[in-house]
Parts: C-alpha cells; structure tokens; sequence
C-alpha cells in the first residue's frame, strides 16, 4: 500500500526575520565547507546579510551585513577567506573577502565605481582561480579572474571588443564547465557571434573553439549559443544551435576538429539539457519525435546514443532534475498518462521504471531532488494540495509524506541540503514566511557515521590528497558499487565496477570527501579522499 502517513514533522531552524515576509534564504547560492552552510537571507527590510548554519538553531548565526553594506551573492572560498560581492545603492556593488575568522571583511576590488550592475552570477572555480562574469563600465561584460587579491583579480580578455558584452546574461546552470585547468564557455563577439570558447586564464590561451554556427548575421549575441555545458570522459558535452538541425548534443575535446554534432536526435532540435554521467556513460534529457522530452544514453559516439525507453513504450516523459541515488539514477517524471511519480532507471529499458504508490499519483514535483545514503527527498503537491516534503525508498510504495501541518508549504524551485543527519529545505507555515526549515534524524549517511561502516573490503586510493583524478583500486574479486559523498551526506557519484575504477574530482570544491564501497553482500568500507 502507498505510505502515505506523515513521518519527522519538519521544525524552524531559526525565524530570521520576524514577521510573515519572511527571510527568503537564496539557496541557490549557497556555499559550503567543513560542515557548514553558508547562505544570504534578508534579516530586516532591504538588508541582505551573510549566515553560516551547521544545521542547528544554535549554529546559525549571521555574519556580515547591516543597513549600509548588504551581501548580494557568494563566489566561493579561496583558503578560509569567502569571496562575495556586497556593498549598497549609493557607492555600488564591488567584490570583498571575509577573513578566515568571519568578524570582518576587506575590499578585493571595486571593478565599476558607483554601479550596482557590475556582474553576473555565474562562476566556476579552478584550484585557486575563480573566474566570474563583469562589467567594468568600459569593455561590457566579459570574462574575469580573481585570487582573492586586487592584483590578481583582472579581466582574462575583451572577447567583444570594445563597450559591448561578451557574455550572455543566462542560467548559472552548467554555464562554465572545466576540464584540467581550462574552462569552457559561451561568449559572442561581432565576428563569430555566440559560440564556444576556451580560456587556461591567459589573455592569448582565451580562444574561439569553433564557429558552429556560421551565419552571424544577427550579431554577438547570436549564433550557436552553447548551454548546460558538461564535462564527461575528458570532453565537453553541451548543447548548441545550427539553422541546419536545431538545438542538439555536441562534445568537444578543446580543438575545432573535435568539436563535432553528437547525434542528430529530433527534426528540427531536440534541445537536450540535464547531463549526468552513471556507470560510465552519459545520460541527458532531450525530445523524442512526436513523444516528448525523455531519457537519453551515450556512450559518447553517435551510434551509441539512443533512447532508454519511449514514452509510448513506457516510459518517462517531461524529466526535471536527475540525480544518482542507490547505485541508480532518480528523476521525477509523468508517464504518458500524465501520472506523475518518482522514477529509477539502471540504464536499461527495462530497469527504467516508475515507482509505484498505490493509485497515487502527484499533480506536480518540484524543481530539485536530494540523494542521500538512505532516501531521496523531493517536494510535490497531492490532490491540489500545497507543495509538501517527501521522501522515497527508492522502492515501490515507500513514498512517504513528511510533517502534517496543512498551513505549511515547501519552496519547490530551490535546492535542499543535508548538513550531518538534518535535511535544510525553505518553507513557509503560514506565519514565518519563507524561512529555513530543517526535518533531522532521518538516518542519513554523514561523514561520521559512514565512517564507522563495517572495515571489510580492502581498497586503495590514489592519489590522496589529489587536485584532478583520484584512482580506486582493490585486489579483491567480484563486483562493487562505489558512491562518492560530499562532507554533508549529499551523493555525487556512484559507478560499479570490477578492480579499478578513476574518479574525475577536478571540479570539486577544495575539501574533504567521503568514498564508500559495497560489496553487495552488506560489507561495506568508506575512506576520506581529500580534493585539493
């Protein structure tokens, strides 16, 4: 039968601003580190202030920001120091550090004197070179680094020479991508239009890749427009525009030549999104001919990329965010009924299929997904209801609500987090307004008690610490599943594999990481990799 009864009723962790506006933490902006989250929420009106949280009441506090200087977004840490921009409406918004102990900040750079429109919020990090997208009231908005000094904060290059921008005002997702120490990203000038370029942040290593799509005739901001750029198996994996097939897959290993079309999938584009890679191939969603956006599997050749299941066949249609979850992939998605649920898929058609909940089914499911050792959590709304937590077994008919309150209603558009054994979703209950809540002792696997796991298989990491791969290898014969988990609990990866098996770590934030393995006989061994 559906599990349907409300289970852990999730709590306040803390009214930051009294009233029923509510705070509105951005957590589509959030960093983290050793633990801690640290997240921008408005504390009093039109203040917005930088906090901490490591999940707790008692361990979230805020740390900058008052009347007259707000935190308006983060760009990552170099060290202990945490990059943002902040400042207000009269002197502009400018790029600042904290210190590494958070009572203080100091000004990196003012790239646009008395401009509060002085960048957009996309960014990658690369070792200890963060690159971000400015404008300094001269050039436009262009490519950026910084090192977290003044002196090394410069612009990498005037791509679109002159006063006009570079760099498209567009999603934060899967804008920048990186392979090694060089990153990916779309960027037009008034040759080429918008298409892909290359920088190892030098001014004469930021180059065009390829001009995919020839006919520039409507100018630096048109062209073949790349997007949810991917890294996967050593090449860029995207999505880019030509007149002659639309909107359709494409890879590139850094040279004109080998950029090339991944596969022709839909007559006029089929205008894939959503990349992830599982088990050693790439999966993406994309639209079918006359049967919807589903899933799809490559193995990087054309010939090898195909539909897992049709939706005509059974199978998924209209996916949102995929994730891995125990040793499968996991994404909300309706069937061709319109019956919306919870799906897994091993890769195969026939190991792709929708959880079953009785005859229970949601209207609609929210944005984001979070994997972690035990459940997968996702938000939906029942029977027209208001958006609610669940969770899932990721087995038929373990679906369960989470809380009762019939006032209280999930932010179905941003992210949730697992910091130790709590689960950090926004929420509203009627009287709060948009604040954080926290649902907590939900048997998660965290870094401490991962740890403690049963010491049964013996394996070996190399390197460790390591900056780009770390390679797992064991001695022992048979087959394992090997999951790779941030600080907090949150899976990244998980791949089977039989004696050797390399992790691709290189666009990992510096810090500690957990690798797991099972044997599937319920032994089980974690190690700390440690990403410098």
């Amino acid at each position: 039968m559906f599990a349907f009864g409300a289970i852990s009723a999730q709590q306040l962790l803390r009214d930051i601003k009294i009233g029923q506006d509510g705070a509105e933490p951005d957590f589509n902006d959030v960093v983290i580190k050793d633990g801690l989250l640290y997240f921008i929420a408005e504390d009093m009106p039109a203040n917005k202030a930088l906090f901490k949280t490591d999940g707790t009441t008692n361990g979230t506090e805020k740390l900058i920001g008052d009347s007259n200087f707000g935190i308006y977004n983060t760009l990552g840490f170099i060290g202990n120091e945490l990059l943002f921009w902040g400042g207000n409406f009269v002197d502009g918004i400018a790029l600042y550090k904290t210190n590494s102990a958070f009572n203080a900040y100091t000004l990196v750079k003012q790239i646009h004197a008395q401009s509060f429109f002085t960048y957009l919020n996309v960014k990658i990090q690369v070792g200890n070179t963060i690159y971000f997208v400015a404008d300094d009231g001269v050039h436009g908005f262009e490519l950026w680094k910084t090192d977290g000094t003044e002196i090394g904060t410069v612009m990498v290059k005037d791509i679109n020479v002159g006063s006009g921008s570079s760099l498209l005002n567009t999603s934060a997702n899967g804008y920048f991508a990186a392979l090694g120490n060089t990153i990916y990203f779309a960027a037009g000038d008034t040759t080429n239009g918008a298409e892909l370029w290359k920088s190892d942040g030098t001014e004469v290593g930021t180059v065009l890749v390829k001009d995919i799509e020839t006919d520039n005739s409507m100018g630096a901001q048109f062209g073949s427009n790349p997007a949810y750029l991917y890294a996967f198996n050593g090449k860029i994996y995207f999505s880019a525009y030509r007149a002659l097939d639309g909107r359709e897959p494409w890879f590139t290993d850094g040279t004109a030549n080998g950029t090339q079309l991944l596969k022709d999938l839909a007559p006029g584009g089929s205008s894939p999104s959503n990349f992830i890679a599982y088990n050693n191939a790439l999966y993406f969603v994309a639209y079918a001919n006359n049967e919807g956006y589903t899933l799809y599997k490559s193995n990087g050749t054309s010939a090898g990329t195909s539909i897992v299941r049709l939706p005509s066949a059974g199978g998924p249609e209209t996916i949102e965010s995929i994730v891995q979850f125990k040793g499968k992939l996991a994404f909300a998605s309706n069937n061709q009924n319109g019956d919306k649920n919870i799906w897994m898929s091993d890769g195969t058609s026939a190991g792709t299929t929708r959880l079953l909940n009785g005859t229970t089914t949601f209207d609609a499911t929210g944005e984001k997904l979070l994997s972690t050792s035990s459940y997968l959590y996702f938000t939906a709304s029942n029977n027209g209801s208001k958006y609610n937590l669940y969770r899932s077994e990721g087995t038929n008919n373990s679906v369960q609500k989470i809380g009762t309150d019939v006032d209280f209603e999930c932010v179905s558009v941003e992210p949730m987090y697992l910091l130790g054994n709590c689960v950090l979703l926004l929420g509203d209950n009627g009287s709060t307004g948009e604040e954080i809540y926290t649902v907590c002792n939900q048997q998660t696997v965290g870094l401490g008690n991962a740890v403690q796991a049963a010491q049964s298989i013996r394996f070996d990491i190399m390197p460790n610490p390591a900056k780009n791969v770390v390679a797992l290898t064991t001695e022992m014969e048979g087959r394992f599943s090997a999951s790779l988990f941030s600080l907090h609990g949150a899976l990244i990866e998980t791949v089977e594999f039989e004696a050797f098996h390399t992790f691709n770590v290189s666009n990992l934030n510096a810090g500690i990481y957990l690798l797991q393995l099972s044997d599937g006989n319920g032994n089980v061994t974690s190690k700390k990799i440690v990403k410098q």
